[in-house]
Formats: C-alpha cells, sequence, structure tokens
C-alpha cells in the first residue's frame, strides 16, 4: 500500500498534464480549472498519508520484491522497473574503485522517501495546490487559461521526481524537468517582448549549473561505483581515506555549482529576479515552494558528500553570506512589488545555504519550509494587490491600501511580521535556528563570528526592505493614477492567502529553540538523513541562557530595521529621497544591482559572442576555402584525365607506348 501511494504522488500531476495537454484547448475553464487543482490536492493526500508514517517513525523494516523498509533509517525505497542496465551482470556487489564496475551498474527507477523527501512533498503538494486555487481564479481572465495550467500540473510532477527519485540521474531528470518548466512558465506572455527574454536567460544560466551537478554526478559515479542513493552514501560515509582529499573538494564543489545555479546563488543568482516576468502565480510556485529549494534540498541531502570537504562546507556558508547581504542591499532602492520579493527570495535562500554550510542542515530545512509559507503568502498577496490595481506594480503609486485591501492588508502583515523575523511568527523561529547553528559550529572563531554579525545584518536589512514593503503599499496618503479603483480579491484569492497566513503564524512549532525547552520537530525527523561519524561537521554545546540572549539580540536587531522602515516611510517619507540625494553613488551602486549583469556580460557573454565571430570567420576564410579548394582542384584534375579518355586509338597507342619506353629506360638505367 505505502508502495502503490508513493508512487500515485508523482503520477497525479503528471496525469494532469497529460489530459490538460491532450484535451484543454477543447476544455472550459472550469473544466481546466477542475483537473488542474483535484490533481494537486489528491496528491497532497497521498503525500499526507504516505510522509506521517515515515516522520512518526512508524516504520516496520522489510522487504518485499522491490519493495525496502527500513525502519532505522525511516525510510522507503521502491524500484519501479530497471532503467539504466549498463551492464549484464546486474546484481553484483562492484568493488569499490573497481575499475570494471560498470559492468555490474543497474540503475532503476525508483522513489525514496525518507524524513527529508517527506517534509519537501508535503510542502510541494500542499503550498502548490494553494498556489494553484489562487491561479485558477487570478488567470481566470487571461489567455492560454488550459496552457498555463498544462505547464503547472508538469512543474509540480517534476519537482516530485526531483525530491522522491532514488538516485541522482533521477534527481537530475526532476532537475531539468522543472528547468524547462520554468522557461515555459516565465515566458508564459510569449507575445510580449520581455518575459521570453528573461525565460530564456533562467534556461542558460541554470545550464550552467546544470552542468556543474552532471560532472559532480560522475565523479561520484567513478570513485564509488554507484548513483543510488540506499548504496551511494554508506560507501562515502565508510571511506574515511576520503575525506578531505582533492576528489572530495572537488566533488562537493561541482554539486555546489549545480546548487547555485537553481538556488540563485552569487555570481549565478541574476536570472531570478528577471524571472517576475512570468506571471504571478509563477513567481510564487517557482520562489517559494519549488524550483529555488531544489538547490537547498540537494545540499542536505548529499551532506555526507560535503561533510567529507569541510573547506567547501564553508565556502557554502560564505557563499551564502554574500548572497543574503548583497540581495537584501539591492532589495532597499527596488520601486516594483514583485521585485522587492525576488531579491528577498535570493537573500532568504542565501540564509537557508549559511545554515548548510555550517552542518545545521535541519535549521536549514527549517528555513526552508516557512519561507515556502511566507514568501508564497508575499507574492500572491502582492498579486491581490496588482489585480486590484489593474495590473500596477510600483509602489510609488501605491499607498493608503489598507482600507481598500483589508484582507490583502492583513494577511501581508502577517507575512512581514513573519520574514521580519520578529517574535513569535514561524520567520523568527527559523532564523534564530540558523543564527544558533552558525554559533554552535566549529568554523574558526574569527568566521564564525563574522557570519553570525553578517547574518544579522542580513536580518536588520530584511526587516527594514519588508517594512519599507508594507508602509509604501498599504500605509500614507493615496498615491494611483486617476482612473484606478483598488478593491479586494475575490474569495477564490483571499482563501488561500489566510491559509498561508496561519501557516506563517504558526509554522514555528515544527522546530522551536531548545531554550524554550519544547522538542525540535524538524531536528528530531532529519536525524536519520544526516550521517553521523566524524565526518560531520561538529557543534559545540550552547547554555540555554546563551541561547535565550542572542535571540534578544537577533529580535531587537529585527526590530530596529522594521521602527526605522515606519520612521522613513510613514513618519517622515521625505527623508529617504534626501537620502538618496546626498548619497549617489551609492544609490546607483544598488540601482545597478552593483553591475553584476554588465560584468558578467563582459566577462562571458561578450566573449563568447567574440570567439563565435572569430570561429565563424574562421569557418568563412579557413574551413570553406578549403573545401572550395579541393572541389576546385577535382576539377582540374578530372578535366586532365578527362582528355585521356579521348576515345582515339592513336592516343592509346602512344600512351602505351610511351609507358614501355619509360618502363624500358628505368630497367636500363637501373
Amino acid at each position: 500500500m505505502q508502495a502503490v501511494m508513493l508512487g500515485v504522488i508523482p503520477l497525479l500531476p503528471a496525469i494532469g498534464f497529460a489530459i490538460l495537454g491532450l484535451f484543454g484547448r477543447r476544455m472550459s475553464n472550469g473544466q481546466v480549472r477542475l483537473v488542474a487543482c483535484g490533481v494537486i490536492g489528491l496528491a497532497f493526500v497521498a503525500a499526507l498519508l504516505s510522509a506521517l508514517p515515515v516522520l512518526l517513525g512508524r516504520l516496520e523494516s522489510a522487504t518485499s520484491g522491490a519493495v525496502v523498509v527500513n525502519a532505522a533509517a525511516r525510510s522507503v525505497e521502491v524500484s519501479l522497473w530497471e532503467w539504466l542496465p549498463l551492464g549484464a551482470r546486474h546484481g553484483a556487489s562492484p568493488e569499490l574503485h573497481g575499475e570494471r564496475f560498470l559492468e555490474h551498474l543497474s540503475i532503476p527507477f525508483g522513489l525514496y522517501l525518507d524524513p527529508l523527501s517527506a517534509v519537501m512533498i508535503l510542502v510541494i503538494t500542499g503550498v502548490g495546490f494553494l498556489i494553484h486555487i489562487y491561479a485558477s481564479e487570478y488567470m481566470s481572465h487571461e489567455g492560454g487559461y488550459w496552457r498555463f495550467f498544462t505547464y503547472m500540473n508538469l512543474f509540480v510532477a517534476m519537482m516530485l521526481i526531483l525530491v522522491l527519485g532514488s538516485s541522482f540521474p533521477l534527481m537530475f531528470v526532476g532537475w531539468e524537468g522543472v528547468g524547462l518548466c520554468s522557461y515555459l512558465l516565465i515566458g508564459f506572455y510569449y507575445q510580449q517582448e520581455v518575459p521570453p527574454q528573461a525565460g530564456l536567460k533562467a534556461f542558460l544560466v541554470n545550464r550552467i549549473g546544470d552542468a556543474g551537478f552532471l560532472l559532480g554526478m560522475l565523479l561520484l559515479l567513478l570513485t564509488f561505483g554507484s548513483l543510488r542513493y540506499a548504496e551511494l552514501f554508506p560507501r562515502v560515509a565508510g571511506a574515511s581515506e576520503y575525506v578531505g582529499t582533492g576528489l572530495a573538494v572537488a566533488t562537493a564543489a561541482l554539486l555546489f555549482v549545480g546548487a547555485m545555479g537553481k538556488s540563485a546563488q552569487f555570481p549565478l543568482h541574476v536570472w531570478l529576479p528577471d524571472a517576475m516576468a512570468g506571471p504571478t502565480p509563477v513567481s510564487a510556485l517557482i520562489h517559494a515552494a519549488t524550483m529555488v529549494t531544489a538547490g537547498v534540498y540537494l545540499v542536505i541531502r548529499a551532506n555526507i558528500v560535503f561533510q567529507a570537504a569541510p573547506e567547501m562546507s564553508a565556502i557554502v556558508a560564505v557563499v551564502g553570506l554574500v548572497t543574503a547581504l548583497m540581495a537584501a542591499s539591492i532589495a532597499l532602492v527596488q520601486t516594483d512589488l514583485k521585485k522587492v520579493l525576488a531579491y528577498s527570495t535570493v537573500s532568504q535562500l542565501g540564509y537557508m545555504f549559511i545554515a548548510v554550510g555550517v552542518g545545521a542542515y535541519a535549521a536549514g530545512l527549517f528555513h526552508l519550509v516557512t519561507h515556502a509559507f511566507f514568501k508564497a503568502l508575499l507574492f500572491l498577496g502582492a498579486g491581490s494587490v496588482s489585480h486590484a490595481m489593474g495590473g500596477e506594480l510600483d509602489m510609488r503609486k501605491m499607498g493608503g491600501l489598507a482600507k481598500k485591501l483589508p484582507q490583502t492588508r492583513w494577511v501581508m502583515a502577517i507575512a512581514t511580521w513573519a520574514i521580519a523575523g520578529l517574535p513569535v511568527l514561524s520567520g523568527f523561529w527559523s532564523k534564530d535556528e540558523i543564527l544558533t547553528g552558525v554559533v554552535t559550529s566549529t568554523l574558526p572563531q574569527a568566521m564564525k563570528w563574522a557570519i553570525w554579525g553578517g547574518a544579522l545584518l542580513g536580518a536588520l536589512l530584511t526587516a527594514f526592505y519588508m517594512y519599507r514593503l508594507y508602509f509604501m503599499t498599504f500605509r500614507g496618503e493615496p498615491r494611483w493614477d486617476e482612473g484606478v479603483h483598488p478593491h479586494e480579491s475575490p474569495a477564490m484569492m483571499t482563501l488561500p492567502l489566510w491559509i498561508l497566513a496561519l501557516l506563517s503564524a504558526v509554522g514555528g512549532v515544527l522546530g522551536l529553540a531548545a531554550w524554550t525547552g519544547a522538542r525540535n520537530i524538524l531536528h528530531h525527523a532529519l536525524e536519520p538523513v544526516v550521517f553521523p561519524g566524524t565526518m560531520v561537521l561538529g557543534r559545540e554545546a550552547l547554555e540555554h541562557g546563551t541561547e535565550l540572549g542572542l535571540a534578544i539580540v537577533a529580535i531587537v536587531v529585527a526590530a530596529t530595521g522594521a521602527l526605522g522602515a515606519m520612521f522613513f516611510y510613514a513618519r517622515r517619507s521625505d527623508v529617504p529621497a534626501r537620502a538618496a540625494a546626498a548619497l549617489p553613488r551609492l544609490r546607483e551602486l544598488l540601482r545597478g544591482k552593483y553591475w553584476m549583469d554588465e560584468i558578467l556580460g563582459a566577462l562571458f557573454v561578450r566573449s563568447t559572442l567574440s570567439l563565435s565571430a572569430l570561429a565563424a570567420r574562421f569557418d568563412r576564410k579557413v574551413i570553406d576555402f578549403g573545401v572550395e579548394m579541393s572541389g576546385f582542384s577535382a576539377g582540374l584534375l578530372g578535366e586532365a584525365l578527362r582528355n585521356l579518355t579521348s576515345g582515339r586509338v592513336r592516343t592509346y597507342a602512344l600512351g602505351v607506348l610511351v609507358g614501355a619506353a619509360a618502363v624500358v629506360s628505368w630497367m636500363v638505367l637501373r
């Protein structure tokens, strides 16, 4: 039963994709809505029924055919069929580092459910279902309604394959699938100029990360002879000679390149803000619950590989910190509602990588979950504002919307409070877990406190730019254009907002801090996934009083950011303009997004175009010339030989005579 339910989870959205893709053009909007939302809702029910026994530890070890249940690891593996048989003698146990292991290698198409994938499928299907319900009303007046939900169902199916796959190759199938769907969904408005370009940019930037992921997989295969999680990770854990080697660092680095692309980490972050060109529900689905969390999932899943390369783990944390601070600073000057949230997503992903980089994997997963709640709420709330304002997203043309959009205002207030890290909503607990994870890590003291201080600065900026967004949108005097009549969104849109608001408020119970005396549910659930032993990044003990003191510091910092935004944008709205005029270079630096697009364009895009132009010139001048000369030479030779076959007997006799004379002369001279 468990195996059947597990297979149903990705199958349902795939069926929805097939139905809508084949028949959607002839279906009414109501029928499309029923199919698209129905399959995701049923997938959530199946995910809930499958995940609860795993998360609660109610499994009994058993092996039955293609199903293996491991109670100790709290995992269920189902091998559906033989997928990649690379050798004739399947089922043998290849020797580690064996030169002929490929003769024994066979990778099944299998699904793997453990606490990590259980949490992920609940987030993907649960939040994805709410986004589908919201989108069914939001997109009801758009063209291509059936096409939109065809892509959305396929997106969810691919993300489920990504997190449920029992091996790296199957994860890569889902990895590429969500990349394709992001291209289709970001460029949904293909008649316009910007969306197709943004979709193409996302697709190409992610190819860089995908190349790293693929090479990392190959190194793991060549080193350990398997890519199935159940075989591979125990082999890595048992290879003490592998720890700290250049091969270990290279493998972890390549996998992290893949994670950087999908999860938009510096410098491969440039695609995500431009992805706002797609419909708002797409932004919520991609940037909150699915695609951008894939990189974090990869690092947590392959935690033993990163533990074997501690230097690389430290680099992961540093890259996460740089990304968090850079994106948060850019968000300070954005005026487009969705662009603020886009850079906020990049910044919050940076926090997740700080956590997994210092070995606080449960904290990283915790923030992934809470971020899915409040960031989906923020994006859908932004869509509600845009819906009310006739498509307007410029915050400078808003203000005073609290009375016009009372429900949207309150849910946005809850989400803003949560992401700012103020007590006691979900974001406070998850961000506190990350900060505690940094302090209790065994990184060098200087690095540890530098990362902690940088993360606190990021929390200050987060609270400031998010409350800036809230006050510019909902408070103050109305600044909207004439002819705009703001109105609250219909119930089909506000109901998912309130459910997400509830989750954003109470989601913190999944990972309450140790100083509360409560059990950290996610930390306990993730224990079987994080490999114990000498490779684990060490944790230092922290007194509850000290931990509470650090939490109070974080609260003060977040409150300072929120109060600062209130002062500048609700009380003294003239101050920001004067500050921008006084610091023009800083303002231009932030508005120019540190000119990362221009720098990457100069280093890679222009050089690639120049190299392509040089190759084209070489092709024309050298390759084409050589081909043309070979044809010309063949023509000359043919013309010369044509005279030898004139059909005249005298010519042939003369040829024979000359040939005979030449042979006789050669024999005499010899």
